[in-house]
């Protein structure tokens, strides 16, 4: 027994037929299409956003050249014998030209160490205001000894307007048999 389909009946057959063909289509080749292209694109702005970044670090190569020759002529003979005080000194100048008063600072006297560096952390308690902490935080990030922030506490101090700032600083310095195997 045949049955014959309506006209409004194979109206909305096809039409069920059309919206299930487009969904599959869509589903399985316009949206893997468009991932990949948006994951090209999100590629693209970052390779553009390093190559900014890039660019800029190449215009100030020769600052960062005399900054380097600068603090590597003064910090060599002063750090050969102790690099953990050359970091000390610098983490004090950079102190200094933030406007940040150092209250106290102890090196932590268990250093990590490795065939070819050595780690150790510096306790610090400072106290200014924030924008000479937001400048001192940004100055021992991007300096020329590996110094990095490990932890950091930022409190008012009762009675006045300045911060107290604790912070744990990570120096990371290389050892002699790794400085002869980079030339």
């Amino acid at each position: 027994m045949q049955k014959i389909l309506t006209r409004r009946e194979k109206t909305v057959l096809y039409l069920t037929a059309g919206v299930i063909v487009f969904a599959l289509a869509f589903n399985f080749l316009l949206m893997p299409l468009f991932a990949r292209i948006s994951r090209i694109n999100k590629e693209i702005v970052l390779t553009r956003m390093k190559l900014l970044k890039y660019s800029w670090l190449l215009s100030q190569k020769d600052d960062l050249l005399a900054k380097y020759a600068a603090g590597g002529s003064s910090g060599n003979s002063f750090g050969q014998d102790d690099p953990l005080l050359a970091g000390l000194s610098t983490i004090e100048d950079l102190a200094q030209q933030s406007n940040i008063r150092i209250i106290d600072i102890r090196p932590d006297m268990q250093e990590k160490s490795s065939s070819q560096h050595k780690e150790a952390l510096i306790e610090l308690r400072a106290e200014g205001n924030v924008k000479g902490f937001f400048a001192f935080i940004y100055k021992l990030e991007n300096s020329l000894f590996l110094l990095k922030i490990k932890k950091f506490q930022l409190s008012l101090r009762p009675g006045n307007q300045d911060l107290e700032g604790r912070f744990t600083i990570a120096a990371l310095f290389v050892t002699e048999t790794d400085k002869g195997a980079g030339r």
